[in-house]
């Protein structure tokens, strides 16, 4: 794409004549500007919840895509032939966060944390204009696989996986980002020219909050595909995590081997009709069913098991000859709730091993809509708390924890007999110490497999009911380890000290760890993190229960209507919101790493100063940190930390002129990095401030 000659009438990129293209009436007219730089061209595609064109960035003239946040299936928008969108009466007066863009916005810039991952389309930049929200990202070269399917045919089994191999590698690392793309499927990947994938459409708002046009709430509303999506998607009450994506890679890889679509997940719950095709051997499809069981829980739960499972097929069956006519990918919008499941169909014997064995870590983190986040932030000066330095966890088919049956108990070992694990013991002990094969259970979970002088050795731990995780099996040890996050350049630290049962040597099951700038938690664990039910004890020695997971760059604002104030959380969740031990980071700014309780910083803690002023005094620590909204003092509304009631740390202060400053404060002024917007949110100034002036 680039600017006409003189006397050029048709475009030399796609031979149409100027001016041709036709818009909707809903979409925004080619040739229209956004952002002062980013020229609209056709539209290329439109969903439930957004619009996305080929675009032109006039300053760095390159093509584009931009994707506008558009929710034509709620019935609240429309555009009436002009760029502006027109919200509906129920919705007009609401912020970003009830129209829901504030969301698409907040996944835009959790994506942008991604460029760095291969076969992932990249994002460039978000902003917000015509009362609405846009995301740009590269525009990918090439033609969709389902394109080349319908035009090439079907594909074998292993051509198939290898040209995928990628893609799960990809999305096993976008995972780790709490990201779950929703909508794989041969229409969503793009072949370039070099027969290389790439995954389009990560930034797609499957699973927003947002209002329909009679101004209620409608939560989590989704788009599924018909044949794609698992079952989990079409309820708001269904668990989305890496397995949901695990269904769907497993669907398009039966599609394009196949060129059949598969039976829907819905349909499949009441009768399943998934059955093996041609091209594959009954081996192949016993994986690619297992990888696609309607329950969530039987299924593979992460990537990494996937690909494991997809490149070790057993058998060498062949494969049945008759190759049909590939089907078309039909797009399907529903909100049921599925019939009771079948039992659905049981795991291959051969199966078990392999999955045992193949099963990867990963990071327990909590779902938002589409998860999104990124504001700028460097990894060169953000330090934050990493996943705890660890070699590949086993986790396991979660049926595995019914197959070990133990033997009648000869001895019941009592508690004071068996201090480091503080459980009720029933099995075969040998000097007073379990020993052989027994049973350990805790309110939190249950450990059933054999021991050796006094430890867990092999066997299944199987988290409480309620808990919601799937059971564990695998070589078991009992000891300590250092839990570490990367503290930047100020020093190294380590974030605390672990306790308990090590899968693998690394925190899981039933253990304790103490934090550095924090307190304790005790309780369960899962791939290094504290997973399930357990009891994080503050430093000032209140208690807090509950169930428990750990999330990554959770995403939040100090002051939403506020350019510059977005925050990035990553520690422990319960209830739905931070508390216990954890890290929060104002967007380009220092960190913070302590307790939160109800959402908010509250306890102690460290501030580690991006900007350090003065620089002899890189951080503020104590034990009485709190996070404090709307306070008055100074002639300013300050938002921010505050360390025994004094602004200390990073926050947000409003002027009396409605200035803002957004950055990081010493002893009530402003001290360190900084940024100072004007009413209308544009940046006035930026840099290093010492003692309120920007030096």
């Amino acid at each position: 794409m680039h600017a006409l000659a003189a006397g050029e009438a048709v475009c030399p990129e796609c031979g149409r004549p100027y001016g041709s293209v036709k818009a909707e009436s809903f979409a925004l007219k080619p040739g229209t500007i956004l952002d002062g730089k980013y020229l609209v061209g056709e539209m290329l595609g439109q969903g439930g919840f957004g619009i996305t064109y080929i675009g032109f960035d006039l300053l760095l003239e390159q093509k584009i895509a931009i994707k506008e946040y558009f929710p034509m299936s709620t019935g609240m928008v429309s555009r009436e032939g002009r760029s502006t969108v027109v919200w509906s009466d129920a919705v007009m007066q609401k912020s970003g966060v009830e129209k829901g863009f504030d969301s698409f916005l907040k996944e835009a810039r959790k994506m942008a944390k991604l460029r760095s991952i291969p076969s992932v389309v990249g994002v460039n930049s978000v902003f917000i204009q015509n009362e609405t929200a846009y995301i740009v990202m590269d525009f990918i070269e090439g033609e969709t696989l389902l394109k080349k399917l319908q035009r090439e045919g079907p594909m074998d089994y292993g051509t198939c996986v290898s040209l995928m191999t990628p893609i799960m590698q990809a999305l096993s690392e976008v995972h780790k980002h709490g990201i779950i793309h929703r909508d794989i499927s041969p229409d969503n990947i793009m072949v370039q020219s070099d027969g290389k994938l790439i995954l389009l459409d990560l930034g797609a708002a499957k699973d927003l909050d947002i209002q329909g046009k009679d101004g209620n709430v409608q939560s989590s509303q989704m788009v599924a595909k018909h044949g794609f999506s698992p079952v989990e998607q079409y309820g708001q009450a269904g668990k989305i995590g890496p397995w949901t994506d695990v269904y769907a890679m497993a669907a398009t890889i039966y599609y394009c081997c196949t060129g059949v679509l598969p039976p829907s997940a819905t349909d499949r719950m009441i009768e399943d009709t998934l059955t093996c095709r041609p091209r594959l051997t009954k081996e192949q499809f016993d994986v690619l069913a297992f990888c696609m069981n309607v329950l969530p829980q039987k299924r593979p739960q992460n990537m990494d098991a996937l690909l494991q499972i997809v490149t070790h097929p057993a058998g060498k069956t062949p494969p049945v000859r008759d190759v049909p006519k590939t089907e078309p990918v039909r797009p399907e919008t529903r909100n049921l709730q599925p019939p009771k499941p079948d039992p659905g169909r049981p795991l291959p014997k051969w199966l078990v091993p392999g999955i045992a064995a193949a099963a990867a870590a990963f990071a327990v983190v909590l779902g938002l809509a589409v998860a999104i986040g990124s504001g700028g932030k460097s990894p060169s000066t953000s330090p934050f708390i990493q996943e705890p330095v660890k070699p590949a966890a086993v986790q396991t088919e979660p049926t595995a924890a019914s197959t070990f049956i133990p033997p009648t108990p000869e001895t019941t070992v009592p508690v004071e007999s068996f201090p480091y694990l503080d459980g009720n013991y029933v099995g075969t002990a040998s000097s007073g110490v379990p020993d052989g094969e027994g049973t350990l259970s805790w309110a939190e979970g249950t450990f059933t497999g054999t021991f050796r002088n006094g430890y867990p050795e092999t066997g299944v731990f199987t988290f409480a009911d309620d808990a919601g995780l799937a059971p564990v099996e695998g070589a078991w040890t009992y000891g300590e380890t250092a839990v570490t996050y990367d503290a930047g350049s100020w020093r190294g630290s380590s974030a605390g000290q672990y306790t308990g049962m090590l899968l693998q040597g690394v925190p899981c099951g039933y253990g304790t760890l103490s934090y550095e700038y924090g307190g304790s938690y005790r309780g369960t664990f899962q791939s290094g993190f504290p997973a399930g039910k357990g009891a994080y004890t503050y430093r000032s020695g209140a208690e807090q229960g509950g169930s428990w997971l750990w999330e990554a760059d959770h995403v939040d604002s100090l002051y939403p209507s506020r350019e510059g104030s977005t925050t990035y959380y990553t520690g422990m969740i319960c209830d739905g919101q931070p508390c216990g031990f954890g890290s929060l980071q104002l967007e380009n700014c220092g960190t913070f790493y302590g307790e939160f309780a109800g959402g908010i910083v509250d306890g102690y803690g460290i501030y580690v100063y991006r900007t350090p002023v003065p620089a002899s005094q890189p951080t503020v620590e104590g034990d009485s940190w709190r996070m404090v909204s709307a306070q008055k003092k100074h002639d300013h509304t300050y938002y921010g930390l505050t360390l025994n009631d004094s602004w200390q740390g990073f926050g947000l202060g409003i002027t009396a002129k409605s200035y803002h400053y957004v950055g990081e404060i010493r002893n009530e002024f402003r001290n360190g990095y900084g940024r100072l917007f004007t009413p209308n949110n544009s940046l006035y100034q930026e840099g290093t401030y010492v003692n309120g002036a920007l030096s």
